[in-house]
Protein backbone atom coordinates (compact mmCIF):
# COMPACT_ATOMS: atom_id res chain seq x y z
CA UNK A 1 0.00 0.00 0.00
CA UNK A 2 2.85 2.37 0.91
CA UNK A 3 4.61 1.64 -2.39
CA UNK A 4 1.41 2.36 -4.35
CA UNK A 5 0.87 5.62 -2.47
CA UNK A 6 4.46 6.74 -3.02
CA UNK A 7 4.22 5.85 -6.71
CA UNK A 8 1.02 7.86 -7.04
CA UNK A 9 2.58 10.87 -5.29
CA UNK A 10 5.67 10.65 -7.49
CA UNK A 11 3.51 10.46 -10.62
CA UNK A 12 1.47 13.47 -9.51
CA UNK A 13 4.63 15.44 -8.73
CA UNK A 14 6.06 14.53 -12.12
CA UNK A 15 2.88 15.68 -13.83
CA UNK A 16 2.98 19.00 -11.97
CA UNK A 17 6.63 19.58 -12.90
CA UNK A 18 5.86 18.72 -16.52
CA UNK A 19 2.97 21.20 -16.52
CA UNK A 20 5.14 23.94 -14.99
CA UNK A 21 7.88 23.35 -17.58
CA UNK A 22 5.26 23.44 -20.33
CA UNK A 23 3.82 26.73 -19.09
CA UNK A 24 7.33 28.21 -19.01
CA UNK A 25 7.85 27.22 -22.65
CA UNK A 26 4.52 28.82 -23.59
CA UNK A 27 5.62 32.14 -22.03
CA UNK A 28 9.04 32.30 -23.72
CA UNK A 29 9.45 34.92 -26.51
CA UNK A 30 10.46 33.56 -29.89
CA UNK A 31 13.34 34.68 -32.08
CA UNK A 32 13.42 35.14 -35.83
CA UNK A 33 15.30 36.82 -38.69
CA UNK A 34 16.05 40.52 -38.27
CA UNK A 35 13.91 42.74 -40.47
CA UNK A 36 15.17 45.52 -42.75
CA UNK A 37 13.42 48.51 -41.17
CA UNK A 38 14.23 50.74 -44.15
CA UNK A 39 12.12 48.43 -46.32
CA UNK A 40 9.23 48.42 -43.82
CA UNK A 41 7.69 51.89 -43.52
CA UNK A 42 4.31 50.59 -42.33
CA UNK A 43 2.92 50.57 -38.82
CA UNK A 44 0.08 48.66 -37.18
CA UNK A 45 -1.93 48.73 -33.98
CA UNK A 46 -1.75 45.28 -32.40
CA UNK A 47 -4.43 44.25 -29.88
CA UNK A 48 -3.59 41.11 -27.92
CA UNK A 49 -5.88 38.59 -26.19
CA UNK A 50 -8.88 40.86 -25.52
CA UNK A 51 -11.25 37.89 -25.48
CA UNK A 52 -14.51 37.50 -23.60
CA UNK A 53 -13.16 34.56 -21.59
CA UNK A 54 -10.62 36.89 -20.00
CA UNK A 55 -12.30 40.31 -20.05
CA UNK A 56 -15.78 39.23 -18.98
CA UNK A 57 -17.14 38.46 -15.54
CA UNK A 58 -14.88 36.01 -13.73
CA UNK A 59 -11.96 36.68 -16.07
CA UNK A 60 -9.72 37.88 -13.26
CA UNK A 61 -9.68 41.65 -13.87
CA UNK A 62 -11.69 44.37 -12.10
CA UNK A 63 -14.64 45.36 -14.30
CA UNK A 64 -13.78 49.07 -14.09
CA UNK A 65 -10.22 48.39 -15.29
CA UNK A 66 -11.53 46.36 -18.22
CA UNK A 67 -13.97 49.09 -19.22
CA UNK A 68 -11.25 51.74 -19.06
CA UNK A 69 -8.81 49.72 -21.16
CA UNK A 70 -11.45 48.83 -23.76
CA UNK A 71 -12.38 52.51 -24.04
CA UNK A 72 -8.74 53.46 -24.60
CA UNK A 73 -8.24 50.68 -27.15
CA UNK A 74 -11.28 51.92 -29.06
CA UNK A 75 -9.80 55.42 -29.07
CA UNK A 76 -6.46 54.12 -30.37
CA UNK A 77 -8.25 52.09 -33.05
CA UNK A 78 -10.25 55.13 -34.18
CA UNK A 79 -7.06 57.17 -34.38
CA UNK A 80 -5.31 54.38 -36.30
CA UNK A 81 -8.06 54.22 -38.91
CA UNK A 82 -7.88 57.99 -39.27
CA UNK A 83 -4.20 57.59 -40.19
CA UNK A 84 -4.84 54.61 -42.49
CA UNK A 85 -3.00 52.40 -39.99
CA UNK A 86 -4.23 48.78 -39.88
CA UNK A 87 -5.59 47.30 -36.66
CA UNK A 88 -4.63 43.67 -36.00
CA UNK A 89 -6.00 41.38 -33.31
CA UNK A 90 -4.37 38.25 -31.96
CA UNK A 91 -6.33 35.83 -29.79
CA UNK A 92 -5.14 33.02 -27.56
CA UNK A 93 -6.25 29.42 -27.25
CA UNK A 94 -4.34 26.78 -25.30
CA UNK A 95 -3.42 23.82 -27.47
CA UNK A 96 -1.72 21.40 -25.07
CA UNK A 97 -4.15 18.73 -23.88
CA UNK A 98 -3.00 18.77 -20.24
CA UNK A 99 -3.42 22.58 -20.09
CA UNK A 100 -6.96 22.30 -21.43
CA UNK A 101 -7.75 19.66 -18.80
CA UNK A 102 -6.53 21.99 -16.03
CA UNK A 103 -8.49 24.91 -17.48
CA UNK A 104 -11.71 22.92 -17.57
CA UNK A 105 -11.17 21.69 -14.01
CA UNK A 106 -9.92 24.89 -12.39
CA UNK A 107 -10.93 27.83 -14.61
CA UNK A 108 -14.35 26.83 -15.92
CA UNK A 109 -12.80 26.25 -19.34
CA UNK A 110 -11.74 29.87 -19.93
CA UNK A 111 -9.18 29.94 -22.72
CA UNK A 112 -9.56 26.24 -23.45
CA UNK A 113 -9.92 24.99 -27.01
CA UNK A 114 -13.55 25.14 -28.07
CA UNK A 115 -14.60 27.70 -25.46
CA UNK A 116 -17.41 30.02 -26.54
CA UNK A 117 -15.48 32.95 -25.05
CA UNK A 118 -12.48 32.84 -27.38
CA UNK A 119 -13.95 35.60 -29.54
CA UNK A 120 -13.09 39.26 -29.10
CA UNK A 121 -14.89 41.19 -26.39
CA UNK A 122 -17.96 42.66 -28.17
CA UNK A 123 -17.30 46.06 -26.58
CA UNK A 124 -14.28 46.48 -28.84
CA UNK A 125 -15.08 48.75 -31.77
CA UNK A 126 -12.07 47.96 -33.89
CA UNK A 127 -13.16 46.53 -37.26
CA UNK A 128 -9.88 44.65 -37.61
CA UNK A 129 -7.81 44.33 -40.79
CA UNK A 130 -6.59 40.88 -39.72
CA UNK A 131 -7.19 38.44 -36.87
CA UNK A 132 -4.91 35.57 -35.83
CA UNK A 133 -5.02 32.74 -33.31
CA UNK A 134 -1.94 31.82 -31.27
CA UNK A 135 -1.20 29.03 -28.81
CA UNK A 136 1.72 30.62 -26.96
CA UNK A 137 2.04 33.97 -25.20
CA UNK A 138 4.05 35.49 -28.06
CA UNK A 139 2.02 36.53 -31.13
CA UNK A 140 5.02 35.74 -33.35
CA UNK A 141 4.55 32.07 -32.49
CA UNK A 142 1.70 32.16 -35.06
CA UNK A 143 3.40 31.94 -38.49
CA UNK A 144 0.43 33.59 -40.22
CA UNK A 145 0.86 36.70 -38.07
CA UNK A 146 4.50 37.19 -39.00
CA UNK A 147 3.75 36.46 -42.66
CA UNK A 148 1.06 39.18 -42.65
CA UNK A 149 3.52 41.71 -41.23
CA UNK A 150 6.02 40.74 -43.92
CA UNK A 151 3.46 41.05 -46.72
CA UNK A 152 2.31 44.49 -45.54
CA UNK A 153 5.84 45.78 -44.86
CA UNK A 154 5.10 46.54 -41.22
CA UNK A 155 8.12 47.74 -39.25
CA UNK A 156 6.48 49.44 -36.28
CA UNK A 157 4.01 47.97 -33.79
CA UNK A 158 1.91 49.79 -31.20
CA UNK A 159 0.73 47.18 -28.70
CA UNK A 160 -2.29 47.12 -26.38
CA UNK A 161 -4.44 44.44 -24.74
CA UNK A 162 -3.70 41.85 -22.08
CA UNK A 163 -1.88 40.59 -20.06
CA UNK A 164 1.06 42.90 -19.56
CA UNK A 165 3.10 40.17 -17.89
CA UNK A 166 2.43 37.45 -20.47
CA UNK A 167 1.15 38.13 -24.00
CA UNK A 168 2.18 41.80 -24.13
CA UNK A 169 5.63 41.20 -22.66
CA UNK A 170 6.38 38.14 -24.79
CA UNK A 171 5.15 39.71 -28.04
CA UNK A 172 7.00 42.98 -27.45
CA UNK A 173 10.23 41.14 -26.69
CA UNK A 174 9.81 38.89 -29.75
CA UNK A 175 9.28 41.99 -31.92
CA UNK A 176 12.40 43.63 -30.48
CA UNK A 177 14.33 40.40 -31.11
CA UNK A 178 13.47 40.81 -34.81
CA UNK A 179 14.29 44.51 -35.01
CA UNK A 180 10.77 45.98 -35.00
CA UNK A 181 10.12 49.41 -33.55
CA UNK A 182 7.85 48.78 -30.56
CA UNK A 183 5.54 51.08 -28.64
CA UNK A 184 3.65 49.83 -25.59
CA UNK A 185 0.42 51.75 -25.03
CA UNK A 186 0.69 51.20 -21.28
CA UNK A 187 -2.65 52.74 -20.15
CA UNK A 188 -4.38 50.45 -22.68
CA UNK A 189 -2.90 47.29 -21.15
CA UNK A 190 -4.51 45.03 -18.55
CA UNK A 191 -2.23 43.33 -16.02
CA UNK A 192 -3.20 41.17 -13.07
CA UNK A 193 0.03 41.90 -11.17
CA UNK A 194 0.67 45.63 -11.45
CA UNK A 195 4.06 45.70 -9.63
CA UNK A 196 5.38 42.99 -11.94
CA UNK A 197 3.98 44.85 -14.97
CA UNK A 198 5.79 48.03 -13.96
CA UNK A 199 9.00 45.98 -13.73
CA UNK A 200 8.36 44.50 -17.19
CA UNK A 201 7.85 47.98 -18.62
CA UNK A 202 11.23 49.08 -17.31
CA UNK A 203 12.88 45.98 -18.77
CA UNK A 204 11.23 46.46 -22.17
CA UNK A 205 12.22 50.12 -22.16
CA UNK A 206 15.85 49.21 -21.55
CA UNK A 207 15.66 46.80 -24.48
CA UNK A 208 14.42 49.51 -26.82
CA UNK A 209 10.63 49.65 -26.51
CA UNK A 210 8.88 52.98 -26.15
CA UNK A 211 6.46 53.07 -23.21
CA UNK A 212 3.61 55.54 -23.81
CA UNK A 213 1.92 56.79 -20.67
Amino acid sequence: MTVILMTAIAALLGLCLYAIAGMYRLQRPTRGPRIDKDARPGEALLIIDMQSDFTGRGGGYPADDVEAVISLINEHASDAYGRDCPVITVRHSFLARYVNVFLRLLARGRGAAGSAGLGLDPRLETGVAADFMKHQADAFSAPEFEAWLDAHRIGRLSIAGRDGNTGIRATAQAALNRGYEVEILAPAVLARAEPQWRLQQRRLSRRGARISM
